[in-house]
């Protein structure tokens, strides 16, 4: 895992920055952020255990993916077209 730190002076530059990272899936850590990260994973701490198990019998343990290279590859491409108007 590859660690970057960016420092930004304008406010508006920082919040977009971090929309940006928050829509790739990048983990934001920082103790002086503007915005409290918001994590796209769903919070499944207050589910009983009978339901986080009925998630995993329906798929959610990642075998319900045929080919997980086919899908990598297609979610890659999904990315690298949705950030190509980001890129320099």
């Amino acid at each position: 895992m590859k660690t970057f730190t960016i420092q930004l002076e304008d406010e508006e530059h920082y919040q977009q920055l971090l929309a940006l990272a928050v829509q790739a899936g990048i983990e934001v850590i920082g103790d002086n952020l503007a915005v409290p990260f918001s994590s796209p994973i769903p919070d499944v701490s207050h589910l009983s255990r009978e339901e986080l198990l009925a998630i995993i019998d329906e798929g959610g343990d990642g075998k319900s993916i045929p080919d997980p290279l086919a899908w990598q590859r297609a979610e890659r491409a999904t990315w690298d077209e949705r950030l190509a108007p980001y890129w320099l």
